[in-house]
């Protein structure tokens, strides 16, 4: 339909399609929401620039939506010589999946990490020949111990802490698969996620399983604006509903069109000189950016979940959390020795 009605000169907009590329159909074609790469760079860009984090691991579902999310954060973390993606893991979403090998191998690669970091402060020598011998020699010590003999060393009991963050985009619908697996695996780092988390009913269902997660969405569900409000009043009235994301989206590419008509810009040559030209547009849950060449959305918006709530990030506030966290690592560490 949309390429019919760019072959006949007619522009389109294009709400809650996010599929990077589409400006490719013609050159009248408003994406009114930032794609999926993009949304992948933004909350990479939170990541590194605004909290400093350096050590990255991924699990994502092999679809076009997560691997461009994918391709977007890796992209923007290896921009940096001082930041790494430690491991990506990939998997089938599926009912009754499980992520067990996923995370296992995770677990793995950071006791690597934590092996080698002790090599390194004892000073002993080694490189990517020797380093897997020592490994090995390291394992069969730890297998001839009592404790190892008599059940009472668990690996999975060890939280791993050498791993800054987590990078989960999901598909919607999958958070019940997804979360409680997680959990079971013992990280103690911070959990970024995309727009599939944002459900708030499922994010509290499963609120023990997703405290402190931050994620990035394309629009928000509702905001103190006078453009959601007369949305919401307009409903109301109509049918005694509050509205959802696709009522915003329906109401805010008619609001496009609608400020391009009051301009004067009639007709579809006019009103497609109207789109292109877009800079930057109020919403009804937020403005909204405009790039110049691919004609889709640029701003995003980050939530995070307290209690199971859903609400928006606070930078200042989640530097505060991990400095605490921080502290007590210290702690802890101290106290050990």
């Amino acid at each position: 339909v949309t390429i019919e009605a760019q072959a006949h000169g007619t522009p389109v907009i294009m709400p809650g399609q996010r599929r990077p590329g589409l400006f490719a159909i013609g050159k009248s074609v408003l994406q009114t929401e930032a794609d999926w790469y993009h949304e992948g760079e933004f909350i990479a860009s939170y990541a590194v620039d605004s909290l400093g984090l350096k050590t990255f691991a991924i699990v994502a579902p092999a679809t076009d939506m997560a691997k461009e999310n994918v391709g977007g954060f890796v992209e923007t973390v290896e921009k940096s010589d001082s930041t790494e993606i430690i491991a990506l893991e990939w998997y089938f979403p599926s009912k009754g999946m499980s992520l067990s090998r996923q995370f296992l191998r995770i677990r793995e690669k950071a006791f690597h990490r934590l092996f080698a970091d002790s090599l390194t402060k004892a000073k002993v020598k080694f490189d990517s020949t020797n380093f897997e011998k020592l490994w090995r020699e390291y394992l069969d010590n730890i297998k001839m111990s009592p404790a190892y003999k008599s059940g009472s060393i668990d690996s999975n009991a060890i939280e791993i802490k050498n791993i800054d963050a987590f990078y989960f985009p999901i598909e919607d619908g999958t958070i019940e698969l997804f979360a409680p697996q997680y959990a079971f695996y013992n990280f103690r780092t911070q959990r970024f996620g995309n727009s599939g988390w944002y459900n708030p009913e499922e994010l509290y269902k499963h609120r023990q399983y997703v405290e402190g997660m931050v994620f990035s969405v394309p629009l928000k569900h509702s905001a103190k604006t006078e453009e959601y409000d007369n949305l919401a009043e307009a409903l109301k009235e109509l049918k005694n509903i509050i509205p959802d994301q696709w009522h915003i989206r329906g109401f805010d590419a008619a609001s496009i069109l609608v400020e391009q008509v009051d301009i004067g810009f009639i007709g579809p040559v006019q009103l497609a000189d109207g789109l292109n030209n877009i800079e930057l547009f109020q919403f009804s849950t937020g403005e909204q950016a405009f790039d110049e060449e691919n004609h889709a959305g640029q701003n995003l918006w980050l939530m995070n979940t307290i209690e199971g709530v859903v609400q928006e990030e606070s930078l200042d506030r989640r530097k505060i959390i991990l400095l605490e966290q921080q502290k007590e690592d210290a702690a802890a560490k101290k106290k050990k020795k």
